[in-house]
């Protein structure tokens, strides 16, 4: 009892406690930061649009060289989503390869340039990035905590700042540890799980505190009973497992070491970048400008029982193909939630389908599965963010099938990319003399 006493007393206990709270609350002041950076941007590029939709087929093209030549140059760990770069990050096996992952300055470019690229139409989210901005900024703090050198102490923070900036970016805390066990570790160790859940919840708190209580994507309003929906999410996940699928092998084969895109892309940066700006403005141009940006915008009109152009789907799944190869800062989740908004639409003009919110909200869990495969993570956020508990069983029929259809076409997207990132740090950083692994395994 008194050993016990001792361990809960302990001065170390409760430097490791308190340095774990203040990691949680700065990544959810981080996460709410950003997203005001990235709302800004939003409003601006709107502003931009309200002018003419020619617009972006001068400034995006341009903009897209200008960040790439900057993140290539300069940043290069900031490119692309960050849930990646957080991924590697738990499976280094060197401190040279985790500070380079989890460099602060690489997240503050993350930042900057995703929100540039934002306001300049790149189709790119906020919500991945924030995964590396948590992983980050945990992994910072935990350097002056007891223990620190430990790996499992410090993959467990690095585990729980990702988990920690999910849940601080949608406003979903129960989705943030599903994503932590599902997507970022696929697996669930004792030592991490209290400092993911304390993460989470602090990082929760202070965004409550900063923003207030609310869901991502308002109060749909369902025409139909839940019991009416399960056959059309059967539906909505095929069709979503097969597109978000096709987005996943695409963009794992047109980046992979052997393809003439990620060739060219190495070569000619700068070209390959404003080619994809180009691709971008044009799909924003045949949409009417609903593919550009984040597309929270057209995927909550879409929820709340509007419309928004039968071109969206195709026109946004293209510009985030184009963004995400552009080597830009920039993520997925976003635009991902939205194309699946659209699919739902779409389905809603099928015989006998008649409730588009309800469709819709279906299909932002189905197209999300399908593109990160990671199927419980997608069916909770979708919940949480929406507050349609009673969507409980079709939600998770949509993940379900949606998840089957997508790994008949790919494999995950995720953790493809985050292997390219292993083996590339392998090699940009040899193992030195006296270096100690940092993660087990």
């Amino acid at each position: 009892m008194n050993e016990r006493a001792g361990a809960i007393f302990s001065r170390e206990q409760w430097q490791e406690r308190g340095g774990t709270w203040i990691a949680g609350a700065a990544v959810g002041a981080a996460a709410v930061g950003y997203a005001w950076l990235v709302d800004a941007a939003t409003q601006l590029m709107h502003a931009g649009l309200g002018l003419s939709l020619w617009l972006p087929l001068a400034v995006t093209p341009l903009a897209f060289a200008a960040i790439a030549a900057v993140t290539s140059r300069y940043f290069p760990a900031a490119a692309g989503s960050g849930i990646p770069n957080a991924m590697a990050a738990l499976r280094a096996q060197s401190t040279v390869t985790v500070e380079r992952l989890l460099d602060l300055r690489m997240i503050a470019a993350r930042i900057v340039l995703s929100s540039a690229a934002v306001l300049c139409g790149a189709s790119v989210g906020r919500e991945g990035p924030t995964v590396h901005v948590g992983a980050a900024i945990a992994y910072r703090f935990g350097r002056s905590m007891p223990g620190h050198s430990e790996p499992s102490r410090r993959r467990a923070l690095i585990l729980a700042g990702g988990a920690a900036g999910i849940a601080a970016a949608f406003n979903t805390p129960l989705a943030g540890i599903v994503f932590a066990i599902e997507e970022l570790a696929r697996s669930y160790e004792a030592r991490a799980s209290g400092t993911t859940l304390v993460a989470v919840l602090i990082a929760g708190v202070v965004s409550l505190a900063i923003v207030g209580d609310y869901t991502y994507f308002g109060h749909p309003e369902l025409t139909t009973t839940p019991r009416m929906l399960l056959f059309p999410a059967a539906v909505v996940g095929l069709g979503g497992g097969l597109l978000g699928g096709a987005f996943a092998r695409g963009l794992l084969s047109m980046s992979a070491e052997a393809s003439v895109l990620a060739g060219w892309r190495r070569s000619r940066p700068v070209i390959f970048a404003l080619a994809c700006g180009l691709v971008v403005a044009l799909a924003g141009l045949l949409s009417g400008g609903s593919a550009l940006g984040t597309g929270y915008e057209p995927a909550r009109a879409i929820l709340e029982g509007g419309t928004t152009s039968l071109a969206f789907v195709p026109a946004k799944f293209l510009a985030t193909l184009s963004s995400m190869l552009a080597g830009i800062p920039g993520g997925l989740f976003a635009p991902s939630l939205a194309i699946g908004a659209g699919l739902g639409q779409l389905a809603g003009n099928l015989p006998g389908l008649t409730d588009v919110p309800g469709l819709a909200v279906i299909g932002t869990c189905a197209y999300l599965t399908g593109a990160t495969q990671a199927p419980m993570t997608a069916f909770i956020i979708v919940m949480e963010m929406t507050g349609l508990h009673e969507l409980v069983l079709p939600l998770m029929v949509a993940a379900l099938v949606s998840a089957g259809a997508s790994r008949l076409i790919s494999g995950s997207l995720y953790h493809g990319l985050a292997q390219r990132l292993v083996e590339d740090q392998r090699a940009a950083v040899p193992q030195q003399q006296g270096e100690r692994p940092v993660s087990g395994g």
